[in-house]
């Protein structure tokens, strides 16, 4: 893995940032069934009304972040297309659900597809990749990091841990001052729990805190549903998650049930966020039990 990684971070230094911007930081147009944002200099956002794509536009190519799911992914392409007529040459996973990875096929074979090691043993599981899907999965993985480019060009990958899934990557555009965080950020409100894909409630809000410490210099946030957000909005989130974390273990040691824990979060849960849902607040206590009880 350390020699795979060390190849692509050579090979990649030769990924250039052109000037290709076609319009303002902040402004919006319609592409189809797609809203686009740019968020800086080659950097968009796309919007199929489920997640927030993002598309960097470089000299030798096009970078897709989550190239969305099956049902909406040849309309994201088609709305790349009208963005640039340049190629798209990469696709990063940032985790293995459906709605993020649903459209690799779309791409083509010729597409380098990135993503941390774990997100490909997550893929490999599901129906859709087995057969000629194969293809589609991940060819190049990484641990811990991975660069792409190089001095004020580079794209970080990065891994802080478990959390959503077993695999969440944090796509980082550091000289652009933005950073994407797929699912691991749902925006204000409770996280998703991913229980057959190797989240962890306790890992959570260290992953979060690791997260943090490492993007200091990173303001913009995007979450993969929630959109464009700041870092009030992250910081926000972390603490919401560290509440909960800590309501769920005092539960838990003080011999509490599910249905007490889940009372008492709804009565400590932080003023200003939205409820989060029944379903959602059980499954993520009822893991959480687990993952204490096989200590």
């Amino acid at each position: 893995m350390r020699r795979l990684v060390l190849a692509v971070f050579v090979g990649a230094q030769a990924l250039l940032l052109g000037p290709t911007a076609a319009f303002a930081a902040g402004a919006r147009q319609d592409s189809g069934n797609i809203k686009v944002e740019t968020i800086a200099a080659n950097l968009f956002l796309l919007n199929d009304g489920h997640q927030h794509i993002p598309v960097l536009v470089t000299d030798l190519g096009v970078v897709v972040v989550d190239p969305g799911g099956a049902e909406t992914g040849a309309a994201v392409r088609a709305a790349v297309q009208r963005l640039t007529n340049k190629p798209v040459i990469t696709l990063i996973d940032t985790h293995s659900h459906r709605d993020h990875t649903g459209a690799n096929d779309l791409f083509g074979t010729a597409v380098d597809i990135v993503a941390h090691e774990q997100t490909r043993k997550n893929m490999e599981k599901a129906a859709a990749f087995g057969a000629n899907g194969i293809n589609f999965l991940p060819k190049l993985m990484f641990r811990d990091r991975m660069s792409l480019g190089a001095g004020h060009t580079r794209i970080d990958l990065r891994y802080f841990g478990r959390g959503h899934t077993g695999g969440d990557a944090w796509v980082v555009f550091p000289a652009l001052g933005v950073a994407y965080a797929g699912d691991m950020f749902p925006g204000r409100e409770l996280a998703t729990i991913e229980v057959n894909e190797g989240g962890s409630g306790l890992d959570y809000p260290e992953s979060l805190e690791r997260a943090a410490n490492a993007l200091r210099d990173i303001d913009v946030i995007v979450s993969g549903h929630a959109g464009v957000l700041k870092r009030a909005d992250f910081d926000a989130f972390r603490i919401l998650t560290r509440e909960f974390h800590d309501v769920v273990i005092d539960g838990f040691n003080r011999g509490m049930s599910v249905d007490e824990v889940m009372a008492s979060w709804t009565s400590s849960a932080p003023v200003g966020f939205p409820a989060a849902p029944v379903e959602r607040v059980r499954s993520n206590v009822e893991f959480m039990f687990g993952e204490l009880a096989a200590y």
